[in-house]
């Protein structure tokens, strides 16, 4: 969803003249923040999930040992 509001974003500026490059920067740098932010939570969430596997498989020995 981000790629095409980002494509649009830029077809949207790249067609106005009227903008300067400051104006361009100041829409541009809050929308590469999002993509940072964005990029770290996929990050964090992948981090959890291996992490969550990892402890599943060590429950699933665990248990294994018992039977």
């Amino acid at each position: 969803m981000i790629v095409s509001i980002w494509q649009v974003l830029c077809i949207w500026l790249s067609s106005s003249s009227s903008l300067k490059t400051s104006d361009i920067d100041q829409i541009n740098q809050p929308i590469t923040q999002l993509a940072q932010a964005m990029q770290q939570n996929v990050t964090l969430a992948e981090e959890a999930a291996a992490d969550l596997g990892a402890r599943q498989a060590q429950a699933a020995s665990r248990a294994d040992r018992h039977r």
